[in-house]
């Protein structure tokens, strides 16, 4: 088809979009092994053991969790997310580090801080140090979060 209303009426071309997906989430959709059938098993919660924060929302639960056809879930009202008012843990709570304090706290231990995430223990630990290191390597965010001593020592 040739548009006329944008795209300066089919003048402009647009270079193909380059995969997004990183090849370490890519093999674990597409392949049908044992480990790739847990993570596609499981992948909401590796998805939240390794996001920054937490989504919140009030729920409209009259249509939320229906039996007929796909899941779906209305939101009433205001989507946000959670985060800790401190990126650092108080350590004489001895409080369990989540989210974005995962990837600045305690760094060296970083995916045994993950693991002890109560949702978390039920996945596979390599599979988590997979896509930790992947996280490590294709999102900028990640590094922004880390401690100076941490991208000092990374380099």
């Amino acid at each position: 088809p040739k548009f006329q209303i944008c795209c300066a009426n089919g003048k402009s071309i647009l270079n193909p979009l380059k995969p997004t997906i990183p090849e370490v989430v890519a093999n674990l959709l597409r392949n049908n092994d044992v480990v790739s059938r847990d993570f596609k098993d499981k992948i909401r919660t590796y998805n939240s053991a390794l996001s920054f924060t937490s989504m919140n929302a009030n729920l409209d639960h009259s249509v939320a969790n229906s039996s007929v056809g796909a899941y779906a879930y209305r939101i009433h009202g205001t989507v946000y997310r959670l985060m800790s008012n401190s990126l650092t843990p108080n350590r004489n709570e001895r409080q369990q580090p989540k989210f974005a304090q995962i990837y600045i706290f305690d760094s060296e231990n970083e995916l045994q801080n993950r693991m002890n995430v109560a949702a978390n223990s039920n996945v596979s630990e390599a599979t988590m140090l997979s896509l930790q290191q992947m996280m490590h390597g294709v999102n900028p965010f990640v590094r922004y979060f880390k401690t100076m001593a941490d991208v000092s020592a990374e380099q």
